[in-house]
């Protein structure tokens, strides 16, 4: 075996090592407190998900403001393992160890391993702060996309400096992206807008010519819209589009206090 190989192994266990950490602290620590408090906010979906289940329309027979993917979600989840509260608790273990180790991968990528182990593990233990113990609300799920739009936006961008291959990462970004917004729409949406400055400026910053820097941003935003549009076909096929767009570009906005206040009120 040659040198080369020798120290790529060596790199590989390194990170898988680093990995393992990750996750298992993860996992330990939303596992034993996963079980040990019962927040007000832990019901909201699960209240959801029985309306839907019962066969009441989202957004007619009972308000929301944002869209409904992760609501089927729960739904789903609901309706193959019953009314459980230990099930979504257990899913919310994985959820959380999963976005750890996706904290890991993307730091990884750009620092050493013994750097993004730590900082994944003190990252994903302040990240948890927001959401108290419910470590699968929806805010963790979004994370989720998020991040993997984050990684596969790292892996895009080392592809166009260095030029080689199929950038499928691209695609994946924009995908994931997507996901990101039919989540929660107003962080998602910003997330949309940073996304496509950054691509803009990593083409002004290696120089990409016009051509080439059109060609980039034209397959991000073609796989930002494939999702959207087949989520768009399916709540035209069920009945909510109008009602859900009523909710999530309007009512969302008035339950804010109005566009102003969202753009201006952290100043």
């Amino acid at each position: 075996m040659s040198f080369s190989h020798l120290k790529n192994l060596k790199q590989n266990q390194k990170f898988i090592l680093g990995l393992i950490l990750v996750f298992s602290f993860s996992f330990i620590y939303a596992a034993f407190l996963s079980n040990k408090t019962f927040s007000t906010a832990e019901g909201w979906y699960s209240y959801y998900a029985k309306e839907i289940l019962d066969g009441k329309a989202v957004y007619s027979d009972f308000e929301y403001l944002f869209t409904p993917a992760y609501m089927y979600l729960i739904a789903g989840i609901i309706k193959l393992f019953g009314y459980k509260l230990i099930v979504l608790r257990i899913l919310g273990i994985f959820i959380y160890a999963g976005l750890a180790s996706l904290i890991y991968i993307i730091l990884s990528r750009i620092f050493s391993y013994t750097a993004a182990t730590i900082s994944a593990i003190t990252g994903i233990f302040y990240l948890q702060s927001e959401v108290y113990s419910v470590f699968y609300d929806y805010v963790r799920v979004m994370d989720i996309f998020s991040h993997l739009a984050i990684l596969f936006m790292v892996i895009a961008i080392q592809k166009i400096y260095h030029g080689k291959g199929k950038n499928i990462a691209l695609y994946l970004w924009g995908i994931f992206s997507s996901l990101f917004f039919l989540v929660k729409q107003n962080m998602g949406g910003l997330f949309l807008v940073f996304s496509m400055m950054m691509l803009v400026f990593t083409c002004l910053y290696l120089e990409k010519s016009l051509k080439q820097s059109i060609f980039l941003i034209s397959k991000y935003i073609c796989a930002i819209a494939v999702p959207i549009l087949l989520f768009i076909v399916i709540c035209s096929a069920t009945g909510i589009l109008k009602n859900m767009i009523q909710s999530v570009l309007f009512g969302a906005v008035e339950a804010k206090g109005g566009l102003i206040a969202i753009l201006f009120q952290w100043i």
